[in-house]
Order: C-alpha cells, then structure tokens, then sequence
C-alpha cells in the first residue's frame, strides 16, 4: 500500500494520532467524501492516489481554507 493510501486507515502511516484524533471517513478516502477528526470536519476536494488529496474545511464556524498532503518527487542529474 502506497503511503497516502494508509490515511484514515487502521494502518495510517502520515497522521499523528498519537497528538490528535484520528481521521475517520464513513465511506473512505475518496473525492467528495465527507469527515474529519474531532470536531474538525472537511471534505476531499482533491484526491490522486500517491499524488495528493486536498481537504476543505466545512467545520468548526471559522475555519476556512484547505489542507493537504502531497507527494513530490524530485529527480537529481547526474
């Protein structure tokens, strides 16, 4: 399994669940998909599996914006 791929799974390799509750979605990690962690609450605006999956933020009242994981890649020459 691909690194962002673990997100909001019971196999989650990027969030700190240690520090925060964890992220939940009912019917997982897709575009369109709504959940959240805590009270904190978003929807996947974005998702490329292994490129980048993008939330907006729906709640708390105040909260507005995006956040992101994203996976880049960088090729050294030689």
């Amino acid at each position: 399994m691909e690194l962002l791929e673990t997100l909001a799974t019971e196999n989650d390799k990027i969030w700190p669940t240690e520090k925060w509750p964890a992220m939940k979605f009912k019917n997982g990690i897709r575009t369109g998909a709504n959940g959240g962690h805590g009270p904190i609450r978003y929807s996947v605006e974005k998702y490329e599996p292994n490129e980048i999956i993008q939330f907006r933020f729906s709640k708390p009242e105040g909260f507005n914006g995006i956040h992101k994981f994203e996976i880049l890649y960088i090729r050294f020459l030689s």
